[in-house]
């Protein structure tokens, strides 16, 4: 019976996940092509001319919403994705630590967060084990 249970409950998420969400990816397929029909147009324009995104947005081939100076997630300063890098390494240990190197390009300060991030869990870690280890064992 409880099998049955788990199975039915199941189905019924299965069924309701397909409802909700088959609204979700409908679309315009003529807003689309002429999305990429305008891309396409800027693309061939800089293939031809070797010009950069700031001399593309002066000509006025880019749409109206499009944005230059978009934030990046590796922009160089701060930690990677705005995450601290110190919880980087405390919540992911040694490979926090090598994420954090790898995505801001080396940068010292920030692995140097991440590794006393990691080194912070391992202390805890290890006190907690103490801890629970003495209260088990030693009571």
């Amino acid at each position: 019976m409880k099998h049955a249970w788990i199975f039915a409950t199941a189905a019924l998420m299965l069924v309701m996940s397909g409802k909700a969400f088959a609204t979700d990816f409908s679309y315009d397929a003529q807003k689309v092509k002429s999305e990429f029909a305008s891309l396409n147009a800027a693309e061939e324009y800089v293939a031809a001319h070797d010009v950069d995104l700031t001399t593309l947005e002066a000509t006025g081939m880019l749409a109206p919403d499009v944005t230059i100076n978009a934030w990046t997630p590796d922009d160089g300063e701060g930690p990677p994705f705005g995450i601290p890098s110190f919880l980087w390494g405390c919540v992911l240990g040694v490979i926090g630590v090598v994420l954090v190197y790898i995505l801001t390009d080396g940068n010292k300060d920030e692995s140097k967060k991440a590794f006393y991030g990691c080194l912070v869990a391992a202390v805890v870690g290890t006190l907690l084990q103490i801890i629970f280890g003495v209260l088990t064992l030693g009571g």
